[in-house]
């Protein structure tokens, strides 16, 4: 082994190295080297190499990209942040010599948006950010005036006016769109502009120029095509033009650059990213999750096992490092043989990635605060999950959403019989069983249909897998009003013919065909049929009410169980006869929806009273035997209440404390909207008293008092749906479902502008549709928790604010924890029935489910 005094370029590679173990599967093929290289990058923070600030201040020479890959420690992070904000004005200043990647101003961005995305979102401020930015967007002005260039922003890195991602334009635009929201309307429109004029300069192969100089001209069997110069490093930028504007020539210009890197093969010059293989590969990896084509997924492991070819991947990584042992002082991106150790820690990332089944999220944060993260999905690109089926022996999955970007982040750990110092101990007893799980979801209403129907039919479908999929989230559970609710256009029944009291004329609407079936049918097909749908009434038609209209508080007109009761039970059964026509049958349905709200005279939408007693003369009188008559309805879950959990235990009391009611009622439906009035622990306290019968979340959504209306891409409210999911099923409760699965931007329609929030958000005008955090804390638990797994004995021990569940199905135990701390917490994992032991660091405000067989 050499001294320790190396050279500060050896010390700064070795630095990323040592990042680069960090990664569990890159480790495994490095750990003959990780002491030498934790024994060299040891000296890499102390011993920098002296020299100017305009040198410190560089991304991959200089010693930013050391400042970069050593954030992952903790213990640095805060000096590291520091001095990474002063690196911060000496490029902000007019003098700082260079825009481009290698040591200008878009490599300090690169660096900065790999914290923001790897590390943490809100390490690096925008104001520091926002200097570096407008230098860079303001230098290529005063260029672009000087040489009086076509283009708006135009750069020289050496006297040359390079058009690549390396040292040229398409990288400089690249990272200027990455920090798109701290954009002035101006500094954007000329990064849009210089966009468009490059993509004008694309020649009739597919190709680009590697500087101004060569547009036009003919390079012949010299053409680069490389992710320096040339079409592989601008198709990243065509790519999120297209994400960005929607318009279809970006993402045209990117195939076309695909098809050259295809028609021109494997590179000659080794496996680096900059002028080999890897760059080329990556690019063809780009194309696969922007659009979704397994043939360009195809294409990019053809490249990867070219890499390969002559050696195994475990020999390729040993190269590696290899290299970046040897590397020399001279570090130029192209050219010296020495500079691949640097650029092949980028590219090993991109090979592995390349057997990854998951796509992953494309990011869009919001100006209002920089943890406002929601996933964007298209037609053609979708982030999803795939299921887990195998675990190795000794090992658990472990997913990982957070406050800083995390988005279903998959990694594993051991399972040993080792214990560890922990901050916290959560122990799960599968010896200890407790209800048995229903299942997850939420509810089609009219508003979703509307907002599925101003989709185009290819980003419609990715809507619907996301949820019901084999790569979505897992949704096994579906509610469907009866007639129209708040979240309708109109106030309509099946029956508005006054004194049709025999439902002669009972019909479904054009929004049942419209709307509802049709996504229906689409979820119990991409499900397999494994979809339990229940059915809830709003209201029955106007003119049997007391106050004679749906909407506002009242009854059913006359005395219970009278004609009016006799004729709202034909009118329930004829609803699902009528959806059996159209092959839906049905698992459930609530009585009524939040019954209580009837009895508020001017209540601002449908509803109607019916008191716990009501119930209970009405179910055992007439509709429970009618029900049990009727092929469409003799097998339905009767839900009693559907209502918030204030009313319980008495409800379920004077329900199921009846002899006959209780033949007919299975469980008790609750929604979350007055939790602070009660606590949780009243449902255990039904459960005790009533063990036969079910507890199933029947609604809730966010945005619904104070803030009205969707918030982008607030994580607060994902903590709050799985801080209530996590309370519920500690306490019995079955499932649990949401309210609308998609709404509008507005948080609607809705015919009373109750607008409220939801998982998905549909911006139909750009024909996309964003993923909010309450997206992902639903995934959490629909995705993992398996329909009839069984609750098991759960414990938190230690710090506040750290809760969790846990469920076993067929021996796998699976277990989801929220961290709402503000401090990453040291998580020690007791399973009790085995004696094994897992441990994690969960980050600062974040969701993690963990997943192991029995040992």
């Amino acid at each position: 082994m050499q001294s320790p005094c190396v050279s500060a370029h050896e010390r700064r590679a070795l630095s990323a190295a040592v990042h680069c173990t960090h990664n569990s599967v890159l480790a495994r093929y490095c750990s003959v080297f990780y002491y030498n290289i934790l024994y060299y990058a040891s000296f890499s923070l102390v011993h920098f190499a002296s020299g100017s600030s305009s040198r410190q201040a560089r991304f991959l020479c200089g010693d930013l990209g050391v400042y970069v890959t050593q954030m992952s420690n903790p213990e640095l992070r805060q000096s590291l942040v520091e001095k990474i904000e002063k690196l911060s004005v000496t490029l902000a200043k007019d003098d700082y010599p260079s825009d481009e990647m290698l040591v200008g101003r878009a490599g300090f961005l690169s660096g900065v948006l790999w914290i923001r995305t790897t590390i943490d979102h809100t390490l690096i401020s925008n104001d520091c950010v926002q200097k570096v930015l407008s230098a860079m967007i303001l230098s290529g002005r005063r260029y672009s005036s000087q040489r009086k260039s076509p283009c708006p922003l135009m750069y020289d890195y050496h006297g040359t006016e390079y058009l690549g991602a390396a040292h040229g334009l398409a990288g400089i635009l690249q990272m200027a769109l990455g920090f798109y929201d701290l954009l002035s309307d101006t500094e954007e429109r000329a990064v849009r502009e210089s966009a468009d004029w490059l993509m004008s300069t694309q020649d009739d192969e597919g190709n680009f120029a590697s500087s101004v100089k060569w547009i036009g001209r003919e390079r012949g069997d010299d053409q680069l095509v490389h992710w320096c110069h040339g079409a592989p490093g601008v198709i990243l930028l065509c790519l999120t033009m297209w994400k960005r504007y929607g318009d279809q020539k970006y993402f045209k210009a990117a195939l076309r650059c695909g098809e050259l890197i295809w028609n021109k093969g494997v590179l000659k010059k080794g496996p680096g990213i900059c002028h080999g293989v890897g760059g080329n590969g990556y690019a063809l990896l780009m194309l696969y999750r922007a659009c979704g084509d397994e043939e360009w997924l195809h294409r990019a492991r053809c490249f990867a096992l070219m890499l390969g070819r002559r050696k195994s991947r475990q020999q390729l990584m040993f190269f590696a490092f290899n290299r970046i042992m040897l590397m020399r002082p001279c570090f130029s991106w192209f050219g010296d043989a020495s500079s691949e150790g640097m650029l092949l820690l980028f590219i090993f990332t991109a090979i592995l990635e390349l057997s990854k089944a998951d796509l992953p999220c494309v990011q869009k944060v919001y100006k209002s605060t920089d943890h406002n993260i929601v996933c964007v999905c298209n037609g053609t690109y979708c982030d999803d999950i795939e299921p887990v089926t195998k675990i190795a022996r000794g090992k658990a999955v472990v997913y990982v959403s957070s406050l800083a970007g995390k988005r279903f982040q998959k990694s594993t750990i051991p399972v040993s019989g080792d214990t560890k110092t922990a901050t916290v101990e959560v122990s799960v007893d599968a010896r200890q069983e407790f209800q048995s799980i229903i299942g997850f979801g939420g509810a089609f209403t009219d508003s979703v249909g509307i907002n599925l129907n101003s989709l185009k039919e290819s980003t419609r479908q990715k809507l619907l897998e996301a949820y019901f999929g084999k790569n979505g989230i897992g949704y096994n559970l579906g509610r469907v009003p009866i007639a129209s609710t708040d979240f309708s256009t109109r106030e309509y029944s099946y029956a508005d013919v006054e004194g049709d009291m025999k439902m002669t004329g009972f019909s479904l609407t054009d929004e049942d065909f419209d709307y509802k079936i049709p996504y229906i049918l689409t979820a119990m097909n991409l499900t397999g049929g494994k979809i339990r749908l229940f059915a809830s009434p709003w209201s029955a038609p106007g003119w049997m009410k007391t106050n004679g209209r749906m909407k506002g508080g009242g009854t059913l007109k006359g005395k219970v169980n009278g004609p009016y009761y006799q004729s709202y039970a034909t009118y329930l059964v004829r609803f699902f006869e009528e959806y059996a026509k159209n092959g839906i049958p049905f698992w459930g349905m609530t009585l009524q929806n939040e019954p209580t709200s009837g009895a508020l005279p001017f209540y601002g939408w449908q509803t109607m009273l019916l008191t716990a007693t009501m119930e209970r003369d009405f179910v055992k009188g007439i509709l429970g035997p009618l029900f049990k008559s009727n092929s469409a309805t003799k097998n339905l879950k009767v839900i009693a209440l559907d209502d918030n959990r204030l009313s319980l235990p008495r409800w379920a009391d004077i329900i199921f404390n009846d002899p006959e009611a209780t033949k007919y009622v299975d469980g008790i439906g609750v929604h979350w909207y007055l939790n602070f009035l009660m606590p949780a622990k009243v449902f255990t306290t039904t459960h005790n008293r009533h063990p036969d019968k079910f507890l199933l979340a029947t609604e809730a959504c966010a945005g619904s008092t104070l803030i009205h209306g969707p918030v982008m891409g607030d994580w607060y409210r994902a903590e709050e749906y799985a801080e209530d999911i996590i309370t519920d099923l500690n306490n019995f409760v079955a499932g649990w479902t949401d309210w609308n699965i998609c709404l509008d931007e507005q948080g609607g329609p809705n015919w009373v502008s109750n607008f409220v929030d939801s998982p998905i958000i549909v911006n139909a005008s750009a024909d996309e549709f964003y993923k909010q955090p309450m997206f992902y804390a639903m995934g959490h638990f629909s995705k993992f928790i398996k329909m009839d797994a069984v609750g098991i004995a759960t414990k938190v021990e230690g710090k506040q604010g750290l809760i969790a569940t846990a469920v076993d199905y067929e021996g796998r135990r699976t277990l989801v924890l929220l961290n709402q701390r503000d401090s990453s917490e040291e998580v020690q994992i007791n399973d009790l029935a085995t004696g094994h032991h897992l441990y994690l660091t969960l980050e600062r405000r974040s969701i993690a489910t963990v997943l192991w067989d029995k040992q």
